[in-house]
């Protein structure tokens, strides 16, 4: 098979030989802006055959050989869907340092996998793991390593909302990360970061003050719904905790 050079909205796209495991898998490795040397990185969680019998999963060994060939070529973003990686899949990670958006949705990484992500990874700004469902709350103890962390999603996984939020307090307090915010569950409101609470605060108490907002009704700055409420806004505003931490509600 030929290699194609494709142009893809003024950025590169590239293609491989038919040999290789990133055209088995479909891979997609695009500059990430015209004459850059960043690339993002999509690779598909299986290949295609009429016949469903030969359909082959990527794993943890056609990982490794993926990102192999991926040498030599600086990565800010990798994402893959729905694959049967594991812990020891996240070692092919180690010569990737710059990885700033990471996602291995739906994969069968655990704890350690995350431990491994955070010592192989330190400079990712977003980090989705939706459907991983061996992750658990221990994995927040690795997760605060990733000091640029601005967003984690964490829906389908073990980590429970109250574990999330200490977490999201920790990084704050510990002047961190104040721009972390972290997607738990659909069930649950979204725990957004700190300085956009904030603005958001701002904004609202902006709108009271010149008659565009009704005062006694309270935003829910956690899940951006309105919520009435018999306090004003002015009053919750008033509201200091010993901890960086908002309570479910």
């Amino acid at each position: 098979m030929r290699n194609v050079i494709i142009l893809f909205l003024a950025t590169t796209c590239l293609t491989f030989a038919e040999s290789t495991v990133l055209n088995k898998f479909g891979a997609l490795v695009i500059e990430t802006h015209k004459d850059s040397d960043e690339y993002f990185v999509n690779i598909q969680s299986k290949t295609f055959a009429e016949d469903k019998s030969k359909v082959e999963h990527l794993g943890d060994k056609y990982f490794a050989d993926a990102m192999v060939e991926l040498q030599g070529k600086k990565i800010y973003q990798l994402r893959v869907r729905k694959s049967l990686i594991t812990d020891i899949g996240i070692d092919a990670l180690k010569d990737y340092p710059t990885i700033k958006y990471l996602e291995l949705s739906n994969s069968n990484i655990t704890d350690n996998g995350i431990k491994k992500i955070v010592e192989y990874c330190p400079q990712i700004e977003r980090l989705n793991i939706w459907g991983c469902k061996n992750v658990t709350d221990k994995s927040l103890d690795y997760l605060r390593g990733l000091w640029k962390l601005e967003k984690l999603h964490l829906h389908g996984t073990k980590v429970t909302w109250d574990a999330a939020n200490k977490h999201r307090g920790i990084m704050q307090s510990m002047a961190a990360n104040e721009d972390l915010s972290i997607h738990v569950d659909v069930n649950f409101p979204t725990l957004y970061s700190f300085n956009m609470e904030e603005f958001w605060k701002e904004s609202y108490q902006k709108n009271v003050d010149t008659g565009k907002t009704n005062a006694n009704f309270k935003v829910n700055i956690i899940g951006k719904e309105k919520v009435k409420n018999n306090k004003s806004y002015e009053d919750d505003l008033k509201k200091e905790t010993d901890e960086p931490i908002l309570n479910q509600e």
